[in-house]
């Protein structure tokens, strides 16, 4: 059962780390900047969150309730994750804020509420599931209407 435990929690972290990666380079490059290499932030943002998931030290006397098992280092991985989303939603917001742009100070918007959802199902404990559920819903929704509104992607 430990081994299972093991590779679920080191999917989920990789996980993790690689969908902030991806929104952060979604949200860099929603400014127009001229250079624009997003395969090389996404490629880097997979080796690195490949690594962090693989050199991740476990605590295998510590199972939780969803299947994983607690990081030695929880705080230190708790504040990269939130460093990162805070980071995601300022360069989304900065862009909108550069561009004069409501549209993407809502994607921000919408953005912020994925970002807490996602910390109140993986951080919190069992009461927090139902109000980030709702949260991820509704900030996802939004943000594909935004994109959709902006872009004409969807």
């Amino acid at each position: 059962m430990t081994n299972w435990a093991l590779t679920v929690t080191r999917i989920a972290w990789f996980g993790r780390f690689l969908g902030l990666t991806a929104l952060l380079s979604i949200s860099l490059f929603s400014g127009d900047m001229p250079f624009r290499r997003s395969g090389y932030i996404l490629g880097m943002g997979t080796l690195i969150s490949m690594a962090i998931a693989a050199m991740l030290s476990l605590d295998i006397t510590q199972p939780l309730g969803n299947l994983m098992i607690r990081t030695v280092s929880d705080t230190a991985l708790a504040l990269a994750c939130i460093t990162l989303e805070a980071l995601v939603v300022a360069a989304l917001l900065g862009s909108g804020i550069a561009r004069k742009s409501l549209s993407h100070i809502l994607l921000a918007l919408n953005l912020f509420f994925v970002v807490v959802g996602f910390d109140f199902i993986f951080f919190a404990s069992f009461p927090m599931l139902i109000p980030g559920a709702i949260l991820i819903l509704a900030g996802t929704l939004g943000f594909a209407r935004k994109i959709r509104l902006i872009y004409q992607w969807i």
